[in-house]
């Protein structure tokens, strides 16, 4: 007889845990879908307070970038412009006076290589 109580109490005990371990998972669900939950919520209020200062700080990029890149154009248009004109002064000097232009070449030679062995030497 007593065989038939064990028997008898044994289904009861794992219908228990079982139930026990339904009731365990169900409530870890709820308390996991309650936190993912909360963690959108408060990602998505940091997003709406965050957007307007990021959306901000990207339009100051790109404006200052253009910017930028406008000044770097008219810089080199302005160089451009200006070594042309120190080139076609040049050209016309040397046409103009082609033997003190050959001596000012000559003297700037000398100079530099002067500088270059001063440069070139080891130090005592």
């Amino acid at each position: 007889m007593q065989d038939n109580t064990i028997q008898t109490h044994t289904p009861n005990i794992v219908d228990r845990a079982a139930d026990s371990t339904r009731r365990a998972i169900h409530s870890t669900q709820q308390a996991a879908d309650q936190a993912l939950g909360d963690l959108d919520y408060k990602v998505q209020q940091l997003r709406d307070r965050g957007s307007p200062r990021y959306d901000e700080a990207a339009e100051r990029v790109d404006t200052l970038a253009r910017k930028s890149a406008e000044s770097a154009r008219e810089t080199t248009r302005k160089l451009r412009d200006t070594a042309f004109l120190l080139s076609d002064g040049t050209r016309q000097y040397v046409r103009e006076e082609p033997m003190k232009s050959l001596l000012i070449a000559a003297a700037t030679g000398a100079v530099l290589m002067g500088l270059a062995s001063l440069l070139g030497r080891p130090a005592r």
